[in-house]
């Protein structure tokens, strides 16, 4: 259910990188699908009482590892912006 928050602020997050709005979408894109995957793999495992299962635990780290580099992207494009000078810059 956290994907419901973070997602959206995730969205608004990278309004504030210089990334164009393909490349936005593109990176909610790819944490949602990561989202989508872990929380399958886990709904998935638990139906079968399989949770510690090497299928269910890989394809729920592989979507866990497409949030993690979604957060990375979105960092690095907020560290990475554009310094506009100002009254007062120096």
């Amino acid at each position: 259910m956290h994907g419901i928050t973070v997602l959206p602020v995730l969205a608004w997050l990278l309004t504030f990188t210089t990334f164009v709005e393909v490349k936005r979408v593109r990176v909610v894109g790819l944490a949602a699908a990561g989202y989508l995957t872990a929380a399958a793999a886990l709904v998935a495992g638990t139906f079968l009482s399989a949770l510690t299962s090497p299928v269910v635990l890989t394809v729920t780290a592989g979507g866990m590892a497409a949030m993690v580099v979604a957060a990375v992207v979105t960092v690095a494009g907020l560290v990475r912006r554009p310094v506009h000078a100002g009254i007062g810059a120096g």
